[in-house]
């Protein structure tokens, strides 16, 4: 054993531990703070928010923004606003106490206080304290949502909660102005006071409190600091250089004389270091630049080992692999640094036979390359959920379907001879994936946590995706490594066998890359020809046009309807030109852009300007469920862009079979109903030693409001039947006492927000209005019935006509 090895491995991993806490704010004393409110409502929901940046989602998914809701484990970027809202003493009718993306855009609609995104051609700029609605997708579908705190001509900077890894945390973003995840805008309804603001924009002095029907006196820089006298609506008035006007004073804070107080304290590092770990390993893809990463540096901070994205498959309905661009890019800078090296596929197969095509595409570009590995080739699956139809398919697939698609990939893997691992998250591994297959390969689990949830063996922990390590400018995954894969795998490569061939000393460039494909190059033998090794070269760069005006969205290429004439006079980079261009394109509208002259990919997006008129409208909708929204949207034939967008709420759960774990003959069981959509858990009930489980009960003589009958129940372990004589119902007597009561009316809205479990008497009794289901509705009409405040005869006769 070599002295100190391991306490030097220890430090390396507490120092690199530390590098990933939160500046300025530990993790642990994030959103513990003191603040004197100013009144001024923007300032204090931006000073507020500041606060919190760093406090992420607990070990258990809650957090006290979702616990605000009374949702602790809900997803909390809304839930985050409307938190710091309350903090800052903002009334709910100036920003919604609630969590949904969507509702809270709605919220905003109906008063006429959204705006469309700059990018999606809204013609204001977003305002601090605005709140931003964002799609991760670069969609229309809203997702997320953050406070803006900062905005400037080219750049927009948020705050945002459950942001980044899927712990998810308080983060400060910034973004371009053009970005094009952002949908909207919402400017919600501030109360401003006087004081001394600060302007985070160049502000015209304006002779009135408005746009119109003032002049400009004087524009006031960036940075400046006014005093406000007094103030109408959004404007203050204010006194610069001996003239006294009014500026907008949404783009700009108050300077407040009681400021954030952060308590004292050490500092703890956000995610603490592993001393049973010997080393750190990064995992990157495509999405992580190689020019943006120094691996020479990252490996002085205790980054040792890299596995690398090869390629994957789409989950959609094509299903179609992918190669990763920056795979051969990545393993040779990885390897020039004598970092050890793996790889991983993210795969989607729901077969052996797809999952032999993830495999022999994996081997193909490992041994073309000659690659060289000492860590294990992972096979990665988990499930995409985003909302939409081909979420959860792994799941729906089901244990065996999962474990036969791991078991193909690492076979074939081996069989290669490469060493084979598996990356899952806890959840996947102990329901989805049977014990088989982590018998003789790598395990590695990602769980983002203080500690790993996962109780069986593993190799690898990836505890983060968002640390931020000297050497790449942005956010990595990271994991602990517990295994020495070296000295396990003992360097164990896939060498090629040229035999007899001699390869050529230098490349041949069979394919130029471009900017919509890769190229390639190959060694050939010098005696006869054949091809020993190919790399492919990574895509070039786009050939940017001059400014252009285009007609309809910019998001859909149209180039490929224009004539080579029509482009050329479409380019104008003149104020004149732009008018005459959008004179003559008054039915569509258009876009002020500039495209690749390669391929005309849309580059980057100036101004768009609207049509006079939209096309007939094509309706697209997406029904909701229980896990999702809805939408119903209608689209321009003209121009592509969305005329109306309205969002459906979700869809109740259906409620699915009872099942029973644990025997009622020995020790007790527990009965579960889930739903039969998400899987959502609507009810635990235990049953005891000995007690049957009956059914719900089928009515072998039909039991009715006129008449009584008979319902047959049945076991659900041993099939044994119980015959019951029941008189005729009560009309609202859920709890079947004869009596209708308060009691009856909390059980059946119970039974309607899926809290109860009704059985088939107490639906019938329960089902007023003769729906097939006890709803809502039903819930009320019994209420009032049982206060007197309906007539239970008159209700009977209008939903039982003819009974």
């Amino acid at each position: 054993m070599v002295p100190n090895k391991r306490n030097k491995i220890v430090s390396l991993l507490c120092a690199a531990a530390l590098l990933l806490s939160v500046c300025g704010i530990a993790a642990n004393a994030a959103g513990e703070y003191t603040y004197h409110l100013s009144g001024d409502q923007v300032t204090d929901i931006v000073n507020i928010a500041g606060t919190q940046i760093g406090y992420a989602t607990a070990s258990d998914g809650t957090t006290k923004y979702g616990a605000y809701l009374g949702y602790p484990d809900m997803d909390w970027c809304g839930a985050f606003i409307a938190w710091c809202a309350h903090e800052a003493g903002i009334g709910t009718d100036v920003i919604p106490k609630n969590g949904s993306s969507n509702a809270i855009k709605n919220f905003y609609a109906d008063r006429s206080r959204y705006k469309a995104s700059p990018y999606r051609g809204g013609e204001e700029d977003p305002l601090v304290g605005d709140i931003a609605f964002i799609s991760n997708a670069g969609t229309s579908e809203i997702d997320h949502v953050g406070l803006v705190v900062k905005t400037t001509d080219t750049t927009v900077t948020t705050i945002e909660g459950n942001y980044g890894s899927s712990t998810g945390k308080v983060t400060r973003v910034e973004h371009a102005l053009y970005d094009a995840k952002f949908v909207g805008f919402a400017s919600p309804a501030y109360t401003f006071v006087t004081g001394v603001r600060i302007l985070n924009e160049a502000m015209n002095l304006r002779t009135a409190p408005s746009v119109t029907g003032s002049s400009v006196l004087v524009t006031i820089p960036t940075g400046s600091e006014v005093k406000v006298t007094s103030v109408s609506g959004d404007w203050g008035a204010v006194s610069y250089n001996g003239m006294n006007g009014w500026i907008y004073l949404r783009y700009s804070l108050l300077i407040t004389d009681a400021p954030v107080v952060i308590p004292e304290g050490p500092e703890e590092p956000e995610i603490p270091g592993d001393p049973n770990a010997l080393y750190l390993v990064a995992d990157v893809s495509e999405f992580n630049s190689p020019s943006r990463i120094d691996w020479a540096q990252l490996k002085k901070n205790g980054v040792q080992g890299v596995i690398i994205r090869i390629g994957g498959r789409y989950y959609g309905p094509s299903k179609a692999l992918y190669t990763d661009d920056a795979f051969l890019t990545h393993y040779r800078n990885a390897k020039a640094a004598g970092l050890h090296v793996g790889a991983y596929f993210f795969s989607y197969a729901l077969s052996a036979e797809q999952a032999e095509e993830e495999a022999r595409l994996t081997i193909d570009i490992l041994t073309r390359n000659n690659c060289k590995l000492d860590m294990p080739v992972f096979i990665d699956m988990e499930d995409f959920a985003n909302g939409g139809e081909y979420d959860y398919q792994h799941y729906y697939a089901g244990k065996a379907v999962c474990s036969l698609v791991i078991n193909t990939f690492c076979e074939m893997i081996r069989a290669a001879g490469f060493y084979p691992g598996v990356y899952s998250n806890p959840y996947f591994s102990s329901t989805l994936l049977d014990a088989s297959v982590f018998s003789g390969r790598a395990v590695w689990i990602a769980h983002y946590a203080q500690q790993c949830g996962y109780t069986g063996r593993y190799d690898m922990w990836q505890f983060t995706s968002s640390a931020n390590l000297p050497g790449y400018d942005g956010e990595l995954d990271i994991s602990y490594c517990y295994t020495d894969f070296p000295s396990v795998i003992g360097q164990h490569v896939h060498e090629q066998a040229f035999g007899d061939h001699k390869p050529a000393a230098d490349w041949t460039v069979v394919t130029k890359p471009t900017c919509t494909s890769t190229g390639k190059k190959v060694k050939k033998c010098t005696d006869c020809g054949l091809t020993l090794l190919t790399e492919y070269l990574p895509k070039s760069a786009h050939t940017e046009s001059e400014q252009c005006i285009l007609p309809g969205n910019p998001m859909v290429r149209v180039f490929d309807k224009l004539t080579d004439q029509q482009r050329a006079a479409l380019i104008n980079k003149s104020a004149a030109g732009y008018a005459a261009a959008s004179a003559a394109l008054p039915k569509n509208g258009g876009t002020v852009l500039t495209y690749c002259r390669t391929c005309g990919e849309v580059l980057h997006v100036t101004y768009t300007f609207a049509g006079e008129t939209h096309g007939e409208g094509t309706t697209k909708n997406v029904s909701p469920t229980c896990i999702a929204e809805g939408i119903d949207r209608t689209v321009c034939s003209d121009c592509w862009k969305t005329v109306e967008e309205k969002y459906v709420p979700y869809g109740e759960h259906v409620f699915g079979a009872s099942t029973l774990t644990g025997s009622t003959a020995n020790e007790g069981g527990l009965r579960t109903t889930r739903c039969a959509v998400c899987g959502e858990v609507f009810r635990e009930e235990f049953v005891a030693v000995s007690d049957h489980d009956f059914d719900d009960g089928v009515m072998t003589e039909t039991v009715t409001f006129k008449k009584g009958g008979t319902v047959v129940y049945t076991c659900r372990q041993c099939g044994e039947k119980m015959t019951q004589t029941s008189d005729k119902l009560v009309y609202g007597d859920v709890s079947g006492n004869g009596v209708v009561e308060p009691a009856d009316a909390r059980l059946a809205l119970r039974a309607a927000l899926g809290l109860e479990h009704l059985n088939i008497l107490q639906t019938a009794a329960g089902d007023v209005t003769h729906t097939g289901a006890v709803d809502v509705s039903d819930a009320r009409l019994i209420l009032r019935i049982s206060l007197g405040l309906e007539n239970s005869a008159a209700l009977f006769a209008h939903y039982y006509p003819g009974q």
